[in-house]
Formats: structure tokens, sequence, C-alpha cells
């Protein structure tokens, strides 16, 4: 499995309850890095784990390709 690093964009929400529309400014995604091994890849996603073995892996999170803005095999 190939090692790599992440640069992405992912949204980010408020908070879940009712507030006044009122001065309510609108929230800036935010930039996140993400380290581990390329477990799968297709066209559109790619999804890393963070620990692997002979037959297991731990810290798994798919990624859209939309939001990557930088990567880097390491």
């Amino acid at each position: 499995m190939k090692l790599v690093k992440i640069q992405w964009i992912d949204s980010k929400a408020g908070a879940n309850r009712w507030v006044y529309r009122d001065g309510l400014k609108p929230l800036k995604p935010v930039r996140c890095t993400s380290v581990g091994f390329v477990l799968e890849e297709t066209r559109t996603r790619i999804t890393l784990v963070q620990t692997k073995s002979k037959t297991q892996v731990c810290g798994r999170i798919t990624i859209p390709k939309a939001c990557i803005i930088k990567r880097r095999e390491l």
C-alpha cells in the first residue's frame, strides 16, 4: 500500500439549534490534512487507512477527489 499525505477541504456546520439570522455570518470550509495508506482509489474518491497489519486495517477515511487540493506520496 502506498503512503500518502492529502490536503483537502471539508464542510463546516454550525450549532444544531435555533439561531437568529440577524448578524449571522457564513461559515468557511475547513482545510484538513490526512496521512495514510491507500486502501482503495477510484475516479471520484480515495480511501486511506491509518494503521495496517498483514490482515487488518484501522482508522479508515474516504475523501472525495473533488475536495483534494494537494496530494504527495511519502
